[in-house]
């Protein structure tokens, strides 16, 4: 588990990527493979998370560890069950987050540090492009990934994944009319 002040920092973050995102809720999943995402694109994000390879791609144990049992942020998100044994469930806001998240926002904003403004924009495009994708397709981009290769050494969907539509369907959804 990660110390207390990167577990706060991870929370934080947490409450950030889910107040920024435009849809009521998200996939255990999808926050797993974003987190992943804006850890690869931010350096000051980097020390916090730290990704393994495991059944469904990246995964970080500090990520869902604060998202199951938050220490700072309790009641500020409700898991909420799923029968996809894919997405892992769902994390929505609770009124309280809601209500804290968008102070987080407005002090991002107001003290006007580069670093957590770029971090919020970066999430925000995470947001733009990942947030309607299926759980399918987003693994596909990141299997699919040469980059993010060695995460699907420890993977028991990627063949699945591979094999399925994904990609298609993330072709549809690009170059619709």
């Amino acid at each position: 588990m990660a110390d207390e002040i990167t577990e706060k920092e991870i929370e934080y973050l947490l409450l950030l990527l889910l107040t920024t995102s435009k849809k009521k809720k998200l996939s255990h999943l999808h926050i797993q493979k974003q987190m992943f995402l804006l850890r690869d694109a931010s350096k000051s994000i980097q020390p916090l998370l730290r990704f393994i390879k495991y059944y469904r791609g990246p995964y970080s144990k500090d990520i869902k560890e604060a998202l199951s049992y938050p220490m700072y942020l309790d009641g500020y998100w409700n898991f909420v069950k799923s029968n996809d044994k894919l997405t892992g469930g769902h994390i929505e806001l609770t009124e309280k987050g809601k209500i804290e998240g968008k102070k987080l926002v407005e002090k991002i904003l107001d003290k006007k540090d580069n670093k957590l403004n770029q971090i919020m924009a970066a999430m925000i495009l995470l947001h733009d492009l990942y947030d309607n994708l299926s759980a399918e397709e987003l693994l596909y981009i990141i299997y699919k990934s040469p980059k993010f290769k060695e995460y699907t050494e420890k993977s028991i969907v990627y063949e699945d994944i591979i094999k399925s539509d994904a990609g298609k369907k993330l072709k549809d959804k690009i170059f619709k009319n």
